[in-house]
């Protein structure tokens, strides 16, 4: 009995010829003929009817030999392929598979194979002959090879041929395609398996496929560079790897391209190594050497500039915000919005970073006026921070300082009082310097009427031509210093800018008191950092104008 697995089998017939006597009497010699049909189904059995007369036997290599020649005529396989990277173009996956078995343990053979093909593309035929031109002709050969071998009469091992080779997607860009192709082969007669790898990157608008020098800028010597980092790679990720004598620059056009980086896969010959070598290089390794118009542009970047880097921030702190109406308060009168602007530029010298939240006010004729000066306060104080942050930067470049830390700032909201009659707001900012030791903490305020979007000055809260500076300056520090169990904080006297009304420039409104606002180092040491203290309205009623804007807070 003879099993084919795939393809057409023999299906043996005997006719046998009846006897005749001939016109003179003798009688002639009955003869046998054999008709050989061709069967199509995928698994048969071929036998030999019993007769009387003689049957030839079919030799299990002519089974073997016709059934990988089957295979060679077998209908390729298709179905979707999906990619685990990102992908703009669609792509099948063609495969063919052959397992022949036979009656002679001896000739037996597994090929798994499978390529990508583009779909609806200009330049597919180009494209998809380049994609599996090497599956084909590898499969081809095996087969080939499979033939020579099991037609040597001296054949004798029982382990079969086997061939699988598989594809995977690498990158998929509007100019590239870039597949690794892995081959598993254990050739009939060899001491083992041989595992290698081919990469393939492909013009995506041609099919054509690309070499090593159109990723490199003509002008600039990139294969030193590029081989010497092949070899560092390897001493990293291979130790017990030795240099193999062998010409590396022969061997870099069989490389696969990523968002990591460039990949090479390198026999174990190359490197005197018991196994294959597979290193990435990242494209900032060689930025500087790659073709800016090239397959691979968009990874090469020129040398920049402090004047370009200056641009890249004023341009990003020119850009809209963001904005998102902000969850209503049971104690608020009016609806607000939270603006959002975030931005970050790094450079070698001091990357520029900060992200800055403000709110907005909603549902009054006085918006306008109220949020054109919440505004100007954050533009001011972004484009200040961007002033000494672009100075922080340009003199590390001029004194070639590095420090590894960018320069940032942050701002916040907060709603200390929304009523009909008052809107109060307070603004927390910390910002650092590269090179900065530590960053700093600060206030800033803004008090409105809503009603009429007046902005309220702290001097309109007090009687007119009182004495008021002194006395809020002993309140303020009786309560700040109530804060601390054992350290205290510096006398007014020694305050910043005391006794000018400048030291109280930052202050909030809240139903329990005055809220008074102190930035690093204003009234204590910096250690301190920034202090903020609520006054009860009560404290201060001998100088608060009962008539002012707060004048209903106090208790007769």
């Amino acid at each position: 009995m003879k099993k084919a697995f795939i393809y057409n089998s023999l299906f043996v017939s005997a006719l046998l010829i009846g006897s005749s006597c001939g016109s003179n009497g003798s009688e002639t010699t009955p003869s046998t003929t054999m008709q050989i049909e061709i069967n199509t189904s995928v698994t048969t059995t071929t036998f030999v009817p019993e007769t009387t007369s003689t049957t030839e036997a079919i030799d299990p290599l002519t089974v073997f030999l016709q059934e990988i020649e089957d295979c060679r005529r077998q209908e390729f396989i298709s179905t979707a392929f999906e990619t685990d990277i990102s992908s703009i173009h669609n792509f099948f996956e063609n495969s063919l598979i052959c397992e022949i078995e036979n009656e002679d343990p001896n000739l037996a053979l597994s090929l798994h194979t499978s390529w990508l093909i583009a779909d609806r593309q200009n330049t597919d035929l180009q494209l998809n002959e380049n994609l599996q031109s090497s599956v084909l002709e590898t499969a081809s050969s095996f087969l080939e090879d499979v033939e020579i071998v099991s037609s040597d009469p001296e054949w004798t091992t029982a382990l079969p041929a086997s061939l699988f080779i598989t594809s995977s997607l690498s990158f998929d860009s509007p100019r590239v395609i870039s597949v690794k192709i892995s081959f598993d082969a254990y050739y009939a007669g060899r001491i083992r398996t041989e595992h290698w790898v081919l990469s393939k990157s492909l013009d995506a608008t041609t099919g054509v496929e690309i070499t090593i020098d159109q990723l490199f800028s003509a002008d600039k010597e990139w294969l030193p560079l590029l081989i010497e980092l092949i070899e560092t790679a390897v001493d990293e990720n291979y130790p017990e790897a030795t240099t193999g004598g062998w010409p590396l620059e022969d061997e870099l056009d069989s490389f696969v391209l990523s968002a990591d980086g460039i990949s090479f896969d390198f026999l174990g010959v190359f490197f005197s190594s018991m196994g294959n070598v597979s290193v990435t290089i990242p494209w900032n390794n060689i930025t500087d050497f790659l073709n800016p118009n090239g397959p691979v542009g968009e990874f090469a970047t020129s040398e920049e500039t402090f004047e370009s880097f200056q641009e890249e921030v004023i341009a990003c702190s020119n850009s809209i915000p963001s904005s998102d109406p902000i969850e209503h308060h049971a104690g608020w009168v009016h609806s607000f919005e939270s603006y959002f602007l975030s931005c970050s530029n790094p450079y070698e010298w001091g990357g520029i970073s900060f992200d800055a939240e403000w709110t907005e006010i909603s549902g009054n004729l006085a918006d306008t006026a109220i949020n054109n000066a919440i505004q100007n306060l954050m533009t001011g104080e972004i484009t200040q921070y961007l002033d000494w942050a672009l100075e922080t930067t340009e003199l590390n470049k001029e004194d070639d300082l590095s420090f590894g830390t960018d320069s940032y700032a942050q701002w916040g909201t907060q709603i200390a009082l929304d009523d009909p009659d008052l809107l109060s707001l307070v603004i927390n900012h910390w910002s650092f310097f590269s090179g900065s030791a530590n960053g700093n903490t600060s206030f800033f305020s803004l008090n409105f009427d809503p009603q009429s979007g007046q902005v309220i000055e702290l001097e309109d809260l007090f009687i007119a031509g009182s004495d008021w500076v002194p006395i809020l300056g002993q309140a303020a520090y009786t309560e700040i210093n109530a804060q601390f169990d054992e350290a205290e904080i510096d006398s007014p006297e020694l305050w910043w800018g005391w006794p000018s009304p400048t030291v109280f420039e930052d202050f909030a409104l809240s139903n329990e008191g005055l809220i008074v606002l102190f930035d690093e180092y204003d009234i204590a040491p910096g250690v301190f950092g920034s202090l903020s203290g609520t006054i009860p309205w009560n404290n201060l009623v001998e100088i608060i104008d009962p008539n002012g804007p707060v004048g209903k807070f106090l208790i007769s």
